[in-house]
């Protein structure tokens, strides 16, 4: 800090710019000076003080003088500036006479050392701490379900026990982090509330962070964060303490089970619930599906009693728009189980496999859908991907007692991009279960379940589709939709106007127009027109 200078005639002035916390502790500062040089200071009563933070008073003005003797060193005045900040608002003048000059530079060096130095036994704000770290870094340590705010606060205190607290401190003069209290719903009629935005900070051996829960508004989504600021040389070690026990702490402390949750443990939150009868499937595939899924869990007392590993394995494989993302969805609406979706983008490196399974096995019963797992389950042989992910993920669906009542579902595709050490090896998939295309009476179904209620000159889908035809379920509902706009248009063109009354008219000419140019937009093995 660069000091504002000024002669006078007897007297030389000096002005050094103060921080609040500054102003908090220049009092202390220049008493110990005093001290160590063997001097006395001396203060006037303060005209009147401003409370910056619980009771942590700063003065407005005061001043005094340091004297050794009769013999005055230099003379002070204390300002505080008009605005509460940590920024430089505040000052110390000091006068001083001229045969003290290298005295007195000298103390003026001492005296920031002092301030600069010391740590702070408790700090008044999140500016202040950072003023204090210098170079820091802000860690967004892992994103917080509703149901993991309840147990946060304590699993943090459990871990940083043994470190020294420092008190709480928030940020004053950020609008997007102000602190606020956040309602959560425990049971039915039972609410806690959390506090955000409002920091705990620790030290220890000369480690000084803040940690606490962040609340970040993006767009039309609420995240919640576990968030340490620190200087940026020490975010690895503390990153390296929210371990495995850390982990543990949090879910077993909360109530995880039956959630339904993202990769990166984010709540799923569905825009409408769906049905096992929202989709329609060839009947063997159904019957699989029912079978090596959805009466999975419904077999542990058979399995116990025969003495089985109660867990399994399922690929399903197949072309794009078959249904795998759809029948994901209905596992997330319809599962009382524990669901943890998993999406490529979810898995960067070992450790997001290593999470993935940890919160699996704290939420059993628990179904795991890795969906894509191409994507980075790549086959060694053929292609080249990320060997420590793949041997991760093979090690994880390895686990016996560790996968006890964990429904491992991954999809794909490719079929033949996947590692085969996964998909043929036994113990990891129990199941392969292939998801194609339609055939011409499951078509029918899908057309009558989306435009039924629509009035038809024919006596059934089924009698107006070639026999012949397949399509992936995506298709087919393009397929509908197409028909549909098809009559409305021929409705418009009839009557030159369509009004809310007006009734809609399903033709076997809008399905073969709408058949045609599904023909013409694709290739015709996409289509799936056999020869």
């Amino acid at each position: 800090m660069k000091a504002l200078r000024k002669e006078s005639t007897q007297f030389k002035e000096v002005i050094l710019p103060l921080t609040d916390y500054e102003m908090t502790i220049i009092e202390s500062t220049l008493n110990r000076l005093a001290l160590h040089h063997q001097l006395h200071c001396s203060f006037e009563p303060a005209r009147s003080e401003l409370m910056m933070q619980k009771k942590i008073l700063i003065p407005h003005t005061l001043k005094g003088k340091m004297t050794k003797g009769n013999q005055v060193i230099f003379h002070f005045i204390i300002g505080a500036g008009t605005e509460r900040s940590l920024t430089h608002k505040s000052r110390l003048l000091l006068s001083y006479p001229d045969r003290h000059e290298e005295e007195v530079k000298k103390m003026i060096l001492e005296i920031y050392h002092v301030m600069k130095a010391e740590m702070p036994h408790e700090f008044i704000s999140m500016e202040h701490l950072l003023d204090y770290l210098g170079e820091a870094t802000r860690l967004r340590v892992m994103y917080l379900s509703d149901n993991l705010l309840i147990t946060v606060g304590e699993a943090i205190d459990s871990l940083f026990e043994s470190f020294s607290y420092r008190g709480k401190a928030e940020f004053h003069h950020d609008r997007f982090e102000r602190p606020e209290r956040h309602r959560v719903e425990v049971t039915e009629d039972v609410h806690r509330y959390i506090a955000m935005n409002s920091y705990k900070i620790y030290e220890k051996n000369g480690l000084v962070f803040a940690v606490g829960i962040t609340k970040q508004n993006n767009g039309r989504h609420v995240e919640h964060s576990i968030s340490v600021f620190a200087r940026t040389q020490d975010i690895e070690s503390i990153q390296n303490l929210f371990d495995y026990r850390f982990e543990k702490m949090l879910f077993e402390g909360g109530d995880i089970k039956g959630g339904k949750f993202t990769g990166d443990q984010k709540i799923i939150r569905l825009a409408e619930k769906v049905t096992l009868d929202d989709i329609v499937l060839e009947s063997t595939t159904r019957q699989q599906i029912e079978k090596e899924i959805f009466h999975f869990f419904n077999m542990e007392e058979i399995y116990r009693r025969a003495g089985l590993p109660f867990k399994r394995g399922v690929v399903l494989h197949g072309p794009p728009g078959t249904g795998k993302t759809m029948l994901s969805k209905i596992l997330v609406s319809t599962m009382k189980e524990t669901v943890i979706w998993v999406k490529a983008g979810d898995v960067t490196n070992t450790k997001d496999i290593d999470r993935i399974f940890r919160l699996a096995r704290l939420g059993r019963p628990c179904i795991i859908i890795l969906e894509d797992v191409d994507l980075y389950a790549v086959d060694r042989e053929t292609f080249h991907g990320n060997g420590y992910t793949l041997a991760t993920l093979m090690s994880h669906l390895d686990g016996l007692e560790e996968n006890d009542g964990v429904l491992v579902i991954l999809t794909t595709n490719r079929l033949e991009r996947v590692e085969k050490a996964i998909v043929e090896r036994p113990g990891r998939i129990d199941a392969r279960i292939y998801m194609g295309e339609l055939c011409v009476n499951n078509i029918a179904q899908l057309l009558h379940r989306k435009l039924g209620s629509f009035e038809r000159h024919f006596p059934s889908f089924e009698s107006v589709l070639p026999e012949n035809l397949t399509l992936t379920g995506a298709m087919a509902i393009e397929l509908s939709t197409m028909i549909l706009k098809n009559a409305i248009n021929h409705q418009v063109e009839i009557t030159k106007n369509m009004t809310t009354n007006s009734q809609i008219i399903i033709e076997k000419e809008h399905v073969d127009a709408a058949l045609m140019e599904l023909e013409s937009r694709l290739s015709r093995k996409r289509v799936g027109f056999r020869e």
